[in-house]
């Protein structure tokens, strides 16, 4: 029995019961991605400090996350490597340097204070916060501390940058003293995205996301005019972007700037083997349903398949080539792809044949 023949007397006769294994599915990807371990925001959405370094040492990973947890105290501190052939990476996450938080918070209270008309108390925490800076950093570069508040505002704000940066430059030497790599034989990168900024980039993020799904359902609406065909379209995206979401929970891979434009790539890959489908098993005549259906899955199966290797092929050159942003792509479409293989033919095949058959006893019965 050829494979076409195979999934054809499955859909003749077995369909309703191959809807069983993508509903267990999607309890239990909407487990994972909402109770646990959940989907969490990476460092471009809720803000924090990126550093990379690459160097063809080896990397002891326990023993960087040690050090910079007892000597910085860094918060919600993530250490991970990876090597390959082309040499070995670290990256370095970390949300807030306590040390700068406290700096950051004597300025914000100051500013309250000065909107506030209290003057006093706004000198006295930038003061504060002034010392606290000199004990991390040499200020001698921003000259006399003035004595209006205005400007000592600007410069207790300049005293917690250089704060920052010289606490930046400090982890970034103690890594590598700790990797035993010298600044030379070793690519150092930094960077820093603000709680705002970051805020700002999430709310965007949602705004394209949401009207990227209403455009696509308005598509659909307007091609098919079918409510539950339509509908099982829109769900094929949304089912396939909960794979690959599960995948990142479990991976401890973080939501990011890379990785929602990825999901967005997903949604167009995974409608378009369900428009395919549902064309066939709606609009054309020939054969029964079920035989539609059957050859839709040869073209539609193949496409996916295609795109599944080439994601294979963007893995495995981003993993030797260590370009971290395609191999995340690759793997996020890879993952979403299987989702796609079993929405698709599990799940979407037997709502249109059953939409189908439904629509055929109404016609038979409206007909008597």
């Amino acid at each position: 029995m050829s494979v076409t023949s195979f999934i054809e007397m499955l859909y003749e006769k077995h369909y309703k019961k191959l809807l069983i294994i993508p509903i267990i599915l999607l309890i239990i990807f909407l487990l994972i991605v909402l109770v646990a371990p959940g989907v969490k925001q990476g460092l471009d959405l809720k803000g924090g400090t990126r550093i990379i370094v690459r160097t063809s040492q080896a990397i002891d990973v326990s023993a960087v996350e040690l050090i910079l947890k007892n000597k910085f105290d860094l918060k919600e501190l993530q250490v991970s490597s990876v090597s390959s052939p082309a040499g070995n990476g670290l990256t370095v996450i970390f949300s807030e340097i306590p040390a700068v938080e406290s700096i950051s918070s004597d300025l914000q209270n100051a500013r309250i204070a000065l909107d506030a008309k209290n003057e006093s108390d706004a000198i006295a925490l930038m003061n504060l916060s002034i010392s606290k800076s000199a004990k991390v950093t040499n200020l001698e570069g921003l000259g006399v501390k003035p004595d209006n508040s205005k400007k000592l505002l600007e410069f207790s704000t300049q005293a917690m940058l250089l704060a920052k940066q010289s606490i930046n430059e400090n982890i970034q030497k103690t890594i590598l003293s700790t990797l035993k790599v010298s600044q030379e034989n070793a690519l150092v990168q930094l960077k820093e995205v603000g709680p705002t900024l970051g805020k700002n980039f999430w709310n965007t993020a949602l705004l394209i996301a949401g009207l990227a799904i209403i455009f696509i359902a308005i598509i659909i609406f307007v091609l098919f005019r079918e409510l539950i065909p339509s509908l099982a379209i829109i769900f094929s995206a949304i089912f396939d972007c909960l794979f690959a979401l599960a995948f990142m929970a479990i991976a401890g891979m973080p939501l990011s700037l890379v990785s929602i434009p990825s999901l967005l790539m997903l949604v167009g890959y995974s409608i378009d083997t369900d428009i395919l489908l549902t064309t066939r098993v709606l609009k054309r005549t020939e054969g029964t349903p079920a035989s539609r259906a059957s050859r839709s899955f040869n073209t539609g199966s193949t496409m996916t398949i295609t795109t599944i290797a080439a994601t294979i092929v963007m893995m495995t050159v981003a993993y030797f080539a260590q370009i971290v942003v395609v191999f995340d792509i690759a793997i996020l479409l890879f993952f979403g792809l299987l989702g796609d293989l079993v929405w698709t033919w599990l799940g979407n095949a037997p709502i249109l044949l059953w939409f189908v058959e439904h629509r055929q006893k109404k016609l038979n019965g409206g007909s008597k």
